[in-house]
């Protein structure tokens, strides 16, 4: 049995209007720039080039009011039509036939003015359709609408290229003083400029304190070979030979040796190594190791090898 109702795509729809001898009750596939109106017959199919819309089929009294668009892809719609598939070379016979295929190949846009066409590329009962849909004629310019809700703020470009310079403008007014700025780094040391005039001299200034003594300087190289030494003794002591002896009454009890005393400021000029004196004004023995006078009769551990006092 022949089916009564066939589902088919929207290019499959056009292909059949240009195959008319093998579907019934189709009449002619027409064409316009712009939307159909009064033209055709009932069953005919129109194709808007303009917009490349289908309307169709007609019915007796008018085009139907949703066209179906031929661009994008092609199932996202589908048709039933109403026939019957025939194998009639004329279309009009009520014979059953076999039920072919079809297949869409390829849809391309013709130049304005010209006709839409459909090939068959495949064979009757397979057919591969190709399809040419003319492009419409640019439409006048419509009237300008309404003015859109202002859009959200788009992210910020990136900054462009550093434009040239331009004209120094007027000097402004006076602004108001800005806050004290963070203190810079220290710039370089400038150059050094010419020496001035020597100044006056100036009053001489107070006399400074002594400076603590400095150290012994290295021993000088020895001296010439002097003549023999003159010792003159008191009673009690002889010399011989350079040798010094005392005499018995000197380790008696009740018997002394008399050391030279003397303040401070009557000490030798250029003391000896060795030297002992009594010291009044210090009130101690004192004795000189080559450097600095020493206590030799100490009060107190702190005096032990202290020096005494200039």
């Amino acid at each position: 049995m022949a089916t009564k109702q066939e589902y088919l795509t929207l290019a499959q729809v056009t292909a059949l209007v240009k195959l008319a001898r093998d579907l019934k009750n189709i009449n002619s596939l027409l064409s316009g720039d712009g939307p159909p109106t009064t033209q055709g017959r009932p069953g005919d199919w129109y194709i808007n080039t303009r917009t490349a819309e289908l309307y169709g089929p007609r019915t007796s009294t008018s085009w139907n009011d949703a066209p179906i668009p031929l661009t994008g892809n092609p199932r996202n719609s589908e048709l039933l039509i109403n026939g019957n598939l025939s194998t009639e070379s004329g279309g009009g016979g009520s014979g059953e036939g076999t039920a072919g295929t079809i297949t869409i190949g390829t849809v391309t846009t013709g130049d304005a003015g010209t006709s839409a066409t459909v090939t068959n590329v495949g064979t009757a009962s397979a057919a591969i359709l190709n399809f040419t849909i003319p492009r419409g004629a640019t439409g006048n310019t419509g009237a300008t609408g309404a003015t859109g809700a202002t859009g959200a703020t788009g992210s910020t470009g990136p900054t462009g290229p550093q434009g040239p310079a331009g004209a120094t403008g007027p000097q402004g007014p006076q602004g108001i003083q800005g806050p004290q700025g963070v203190k810079g780094d220290t710039g370089d040391t400038g150059l050094t400029g010419p020496t001035g005039p020597a100044g006056e001299t100036g009053p001489a200034g107070p006399q400074g304190e002594t400076g603590p003594q400095g150290p012994q300087g290295p021993q000088g190289p020895q001296g010439p070979a002097g003549s023999n030494a003159t010792v003159t003794a008191g009673t009690g002591i002889s010399v011989s030979s350079g040798t010094v002896s005392l005499a018995t009454s000197f380790y008696t009890t009740n018997q002394y040796v008399q050391l030279p005393t003397g303040t401070t400021a009557q000490r030798p000029e250029t003391p000896a190594t060795g030297m002992i004196r009594f010291n009044t004004s210090a009130g101690c023995f004192e004795g000189y190791t080559g450097s600095a006078w020493i206590n030799l009769s100490p009060a107190t551990i702190d005096d032990v090898g202290a020096t005494v006092g200039l």
